[in-house]
């Protein structure tokens, strides 16, 4: 007997002191859909150092990480490809390419906008004229592909779709942004589509899904405002109107959920709201223009605080620290521009548009800096990826990974 004790003492005292495992950074915003990295690091290193760098093509789509693996969708020429890559060393796996013609409206690009989302079964990509694909995450394979806007005449807005699509198991949920569907569910290892809501156009806004009086539910932040659905069906459980008084706008941030309750944000004269949600019923707790106004960068929250940018992008925004209960602005920085954040337990990345990164103590009195480096150049859109001691980041030319932790 005392052998048997010995032996299981010595078990868990192996389980206690190995390393836990880093998350995989599987899609838009991280594991969590809020930004969210591993929530035990605590120490970085002070000037962390590129590990790898690769020539990529043009576009705003994040690296994604999945089992040691990144994976980027971007643009070459007249070709759009997914390229995997090692984590650890930056050499490539596989490419996959598909012939593209597709040329942006108002000349911000033509590469991809959406992040892909990865798991065990595939890696899902839109495009930016609508192609929604499956592939193979280990060698690049075509599974299925569907046509959004032959299939659910859905529409690209202004600078083609945008969205990123999100992964439960072996459910895809896509806002598809059409007349014929708004939102679409779909099983990720046939093609199969499951439900689909009700027409409606889309944003550069990505699904969240949350659990609302233990149901669980999907979180849509599309062009006119806010929608929850069952998950199981697709059922409308209810509707919040929220978007800007003129056409010449979008929803572009994410929507941040905390315990029954959801944060909105946008720009273009329209601002904030924190809701209560609760039997199909929208409560505003708060809502105004002058809080936190996020173009693009979806904002993180800790503690009570909200962090995220304030105004036009081209207008050169704010950097804020929120009340989240009161919408109360406690401190203001500016200079940053726009940017992308990733959050720890105590610590924020924040990588400007001007390709510099941070790394910030959350602080609801004042900016308060670790470092600053300059890691890339400009029109530094895409959200950056966190996994095991790598931070992945990209502008319009460059996927460089840093070693963020010892």
């Amino acid at each position: 007997m005392k052998n048997i004790l010995k032996i299981y003492l010595f078990l868990y005292l192996i389980l206690l002191n190995s390393p836990v495992k880093a998350e995989d950074w599987p899609g838009f915003l991280g594991p969590k859909r809020n930004g969210q990295a591993f929530l035990n690091i605590e120490t970085f290193v002070k000037e962390p150092q590129i590990m790898w760098s690769v020539n990529v093509g043009e576009g705003f789509s994040g690296p994604v990480v999945f089992a040691e693996t990144v994976f980027l969708h971007h643009r070459n020429q007249n070709t759009e490809e997914i390229t995997s890559f090692s984590l650890k060393s930056g050499k490539v796996n596989w490419r996959k390419s598909f012939p593209t013609n597709y040329k942006d409206d108002f000349s911000r690009g033509d590469g991809p906008r959406s992040t892909p989302a990865v798991n065990k079964t595939a890696i899902i990509c839109i495009s930016p004229d609508g192609k929604l694909r499956a592939l193979n995450n280990t060698n690049g394979e075509l599974l299925w592909e569907k046509d959004l806007v032959s299939e659910f005449e859905s529409n690209k807005i202004f600078f083609g779709f945008g969205s990123s699509p999100l992964i439960l198991d072996e459910k895809l949920i896509v806002m598809a942004g059409g007349n014929k569907a708004g939102c679409i569910c779909i099983n990720i290892k046939t093609g199969t589509l499951i439900w689909k809501s009700e027409g409606f156009k889309g944003s550069y806004s990505s699904p969240v899904v949350a659990k609302f009086n233990k149901q669980d539910c999907v979180i849509l932040f599309h062009r006119d405002g806010l929608s929850v659905f069952n998950l199981t069906d697709g059922l409308n459980l209810g509707m919040f109107p929220w978007r800007a008084r003129f056409d010449a706008s979008v929803n572009a941030s994410t929507p941040l959920v905390k315990d029954e309750e959801i944060f909105l944000t946008a720009s273009y004269g329209t601002g904030a709201a924190w809701l209560k949600f609760n039997q199909g019923k929208f409560e505003k707790i708060w809502a105004n223009d002058t809080s936190l106004s996020c173009h693009f960068g979806t904002p993180i929250i800790s503690n009570g605080f909200l962090y995220g940018f304030h105004g036009r992008q081209e207008s050169g925004p704010e950097f804020r620290c929120v009340n989240l209960k009161t919408g109360e602005v406690l401190w203001s920085k500016d200079g940053t521009g726009s940017g992308n954040l990733i959050k720890f337990s105590s610590h924020y990345l924040l990588l400007a548009e001007d390709g510099t990164l941070f790394l910030n103590k959350f602080n609801s009195t004042k900016w308060e800096p670790v470092f600053s480096q300059k890691i890339l150049n400009n029109a530094c859109r895409a959200q950056p990826a966190f996994s095991d001691k790598f931070l992945l980041a990209r502008d319009g030319t460059k996927l460089i990974c840093l070693q963020i932790t010892p």
